[in-house]
């Protein structure tokens, strides 16, 4: 019995498992790791009035201790009660909360949030950023706020405003919510099954590499070890001139929904980066022996055809035999080099299947690949469509002009993805396509020119083209659904 499919299945449930934990665990508290910084334009809206008739009534009292004249005071008085009648409009008519939406501005920047998110993440404050956060954790965001309201004839003062930091008592009440954070995590649990059964498939195809590769005589499978080293090696390496170069600082912030989002994204990269190098050890691997298992075939063809040349000799010389006693030991001879060929022809069967596995195991490791990084570019766009629903980040949107989190990011990320598959991939194809014996392994299938050989000869290049730039592909798939959601 085969227990592969088994083993395959069983780590399925091992990737949804731990997709599950690494995204829902809740601590020692047992408690949701959700949250969100709570802004709530009418009440932003209703604090800001507050603030203004308090200084207009101390304006006031003011005025008429120092004896101001009467017309003044009485200017004063009917501003406080036209931000009286303002702040009871906004209460009663809830018809109008987008609308005072739409006349907050936030004095916010990528600075202030850089700032916020760092305090967010530190678990005892100093007295100085205690007083700035509301405590000795980080439980309120201080912002200005400037309400463009025709009523207040042109106030545009700015006004401090601390929106609370709201922890959600169960993941189910943030998913409710914002609903898009729901289909980012079932799609990073789905990613984490078909990583982990990547890499069971891909150790698999490694193993069978392995054993081919041995079997032929061209080498160990200590290299393959090696390899993978090297592919670990040169992953981390990517990845820090990335980090130390152009993506110097976090896109996606800790202080947005999810403390913990940094450990979270980090164990499921590194998951899926490691099962990223096996594939891309193996292709290495593969094309590491392309030169080998040519040079067999090549080896085998030169023999086939010097036996076949020595068989047309003797063809030719059996009847001019001067003898009997020659005519029969030549003729002993021409059967024993037509066995020789038939055995030749073997050899170079098996050579030729030999090789076309090895040129199988390659391609499976570039789908594979190609695959995981699609997975990983498409969850990464989920978690940027996400973002963007939150009250909080709308805001941000709104008042500089642009989302923090835009999705020119997961095209660039996946541009990436695109050319690190490529940088593994077009040195083993090239290789593969030098070969000039391909006549050996032509399919006797497909010898005949037929309508449908000729559609597998032309969409064979393009198939390749749409695998290796899968992941580019993913991130407009993601960003056609958030549009399709959107409308």
């Amino acid at each position: 019995m085969n227990y592969k499919p088994l083993l395959i299945t069983i780590l399925g449930f091992i990737g949804f498992t731990a997709a599950c934990y690494i995204l829902f665990n809740r601590g020692e508290k047992k408690k949701s790791g959700f949250h969100e910084i709570e802004y709530n334009a009418a009440s932003v809206a209703d604090n800001i009035l507050s603030l203004k008739t308090a200084a207009l009534e101390v304006t006031a009292l003011k005025a008429r201790a120092d004896s101001v004249p009467h017309n003044f005071i009485k200017i004063l008085d009917d501003s406080v009660r036209k931000v009286e009648m303002l702040k009871l409009t906004y209460r009663l008519d809830t018809s109008l909360s987008k609308r005072v939406e739409a006349k907050l501005v936030a004095s916010i920047n990528l600075d202030s949030l850089k700032r916020n998110d760092t305090l967010f993440c530190k678990t005892k404050l100093t007295e100085e950023d205690s007083v700035y956060a509301g405590g000795s954790k980080y439980r309120e965001m201080p912002l200005y706020f400037t309400l463009h309201e025709p009523e207040l004839k042109g106030d545009t003062s700015k006004h401090l405003v601390k929106l609370p930091v709201r922890h959600f008592s169960s993941d189910i009440d943030f998913i409710t919510k914002y609903p898009g954070f729901g289909a980012w995590a079932l799609f990073i649990t789905i990613s984490f099954s078909c990583i982990f059964i990547i890499a069971g498939l891909a150790l698999d195809a490694n193993m069978q590499l392995v054993k081919l590769v041995s079997d032929s005589g061209c080498g160990k499978g200590l290299r393959h070890l090696l390899l993978f080293v090297i592919c670990i090696v040169l992953l981390c390496a990517f990845i820090s001139s990335s980090m130390d170069t152009f993506y110097d600082e976090d896109v996606v912030r800790n202080l947005y929904f999810l403390k913990r989002l940094d450990t979270s994204v980090g164990c499921i990269s590194i998951v899926g980066y490691t099962t990223a190098a096996l594939c891309f050890a193996g292709m290495l691997y593969t094309a590491g022996y392309v030169k080998c298992f040519q040079k067999k075939i090549d080896t085998e063809i030169s023999k086939n055809q010097l036996l076949q040349s020595q068989i047309d000799d003797l063809g030719l010389a059996i009847p001019q035999a001067p003898t009997q006693i020659e005519k029969i030991n030549k003729q002993a001879k021409f059967d024993q080099l037509n066995q020789q060929v038939k055995s030749s022809k073997l050899l170079i069967d098996n050579a030729s299947a030999a090789y076309q596995k090895l040129y199988s195991l390659f391609k499976y490791f570039f789908y594979c690949t190609a695959i995981l990084l699609a997975l990983l570019t498409f969850c990464t766009g989920a978690l940027h469509s996400a973002i963007d629903t939150l009250d909080f980040v709308r805001l941000i949107k709104r008042s500089m002009g642009f989302s923090p989190v835009r999705y020119d990011f997961v095209y660039l990320y996946a541009t990436l993805h695109t050319l690190l598959l490529l940088l593994f991939f077009l040195p083993g194809q090239l290789l593969f396509s030098s070969y000039t014996n391909k006549t050996i392994l032509i399919q006797p299938q497909l010898t005949e020119k037929t309508i449908m050989s000729g559609f597998k000869t032309q969409f064979d290049g393009l198939g390749k083209t749409l695998v290796a730039t899968a992941p580019l592909l993913a991130s407009f798939v993601q960003w056609l659904l958030n549009l399709i959601f959107e409308s």
